[in-house]
């Protein structure tokens, strides 16, 4: 599971950049959380989910 806060829009789609799997996601509020990702990351330094919206993404500011 990988949980990201602070997501204002909607989220159309997951995928994992270096095998182009599509990821399950379930969104509530600003909260997203993704599942379904491999035990063994494809990547070992820096895996990238790519995330689809139907529009530019907002996100809320973060606290300072």
């Amino acid at each position: 599971e990988a949980p990201i806060g602070m997501i204002k829009s909607e989220v159309k789609s997951a995928t994992l950049l270096a095998t182009g799997q599509d990821l399950a996601f379930e969104q509530s509020g600003d909260r997203l959380t993704i599942t379904g990702l491999p035990e063994i990351a494809p990547c070992p330094y820096a895996p990238v989910i790519r995330l689809e919206f139907d529009e530019t993404p907002e996100v809320y500011p973060s606290w300072r």
